[in-house]
């Protein structure tokens, strides 16, 4: 299961290529914004890492260095953001298999022993990581024959797989504290609560009410999860509201107005100023469509 959530306004174009090996399974992103994405891992291991010298990335909140990869256990949860567009990398594997790699290739299980965890690597390892993965990515989308061919597939599988236990292998492995657990507990707290109030909007100090937080605490956490504080955060979910409203409700019977006052917006020139730096359109070009 994933959520996305843009951190900036503009439209977001993020561009997916998924290949299914025999047991492998690779996504590689393309992104054009900022973004938060709320991960649930359940049967496999994943691994994520940048695809190239990207502006920075989060995992749970604290910034990944370039040498480093995260890593998530089956059971396991992660906010992973992006702080600039770019290009991102994940290898998932079931949770036999990788346990049955690691002791045929490693000689033990490097199976995390938390939910997510990050591991500093060589930076020659993660480089060869990144161009075999690479690599993979252009086949499947030049030429998806040979990716289809059982022999050709099973090849560059192993071959993935063994670059991929490399790296974990030889990793400084770096757990999550108590504090970012603890964040990361909060920041689910509050996803219920949007999804407990679903099509209503949500202001600030009934958020930290209802999460039993204080405006600066949760300003420090949605900074670290989302890439932008709760007020910004709240603001950019009523107009996400009001854009779903506007888009498929009948222009006869709807007016801008109505729609942007509902979801709390009193000053219609504000709205309209930050709807259209959002969405790239007028209110009224979305109610017309």
């Amino acid at each position: 299961m994933s959520e996305y959530f843009a951190a900036s306004g503009g439209p977001f174009h993020v561009r997916l290529v998924s290949v299914a090996l025999h047991c492998l399974r690779l996504d590689c992103a393309t992104e054009t914004l900022p973004r938060s994405l709320f991960l649930e891992m359940h049967d496999r291991v994943g691994i994520g890492f940048s695809a190239s010298n990207n502006f920075p990335m989060k995992h749970q909140g604290a910034e990944l260095l370039a040498n480093e990869i995260s890593m998530m256990s089956p059971g396991g949860t992660l906010w992973h953001t992006t702080t600039g567009p770019g290009d991102w990398f994940t290898m998932a594997l079931p949770e036999d298999d990788f346990a049955e790699a690691g002791s045929t290739l490693v000689g033990r299980d490097i199976m995390a022993c938390t939910p997510s965890l990050v591991a500093r690597v060589a930076p020659s390892s993660l480089a060869r990581l990144q161009s075999l993965y690479a690599a993979a990515v252009r086949a499947a989308e030049s030429a998806p024959e040979i990716i289809a061919h059982p022999a050709a597939a099973r090849a560059l599988e192993t071959t993935l797989i063994e670059a991929m236990l490399e790296c974990l292998a030889q990793g400084d492995m770096r757990y999550d504290s108590a504090s970012r657990r603890r964040h990361a507990t909060i920041i689910g707290r509050l996803g219920q609560l949007e999804e407990a109030n679903r099509g209503r909007p949500l202001f600030l100090a009934d958020v930290c009410r209802s999460l039993r937080v204080s405006q600066r605490s949760l300003h420090q956490i949605c900074q670290e999860y989302l890439g932008v504080g709760p007020k910004r955060y709240l603001l950019l979910r009523r107009l996400r509201l009001a854009y779903r409203e506007l888009e498929t409700a009948s222009r006869s019977e709807t007016t801008v107005t109505e729609v942007a006052t509902k979801y709390g917006f009193w000053e219609l020139g504000r709205f309209a100023v930050a709807y259209r730096e959002t969405f790239g359109e007028s209110p009224s070009a979305t109610l017309a469509r």
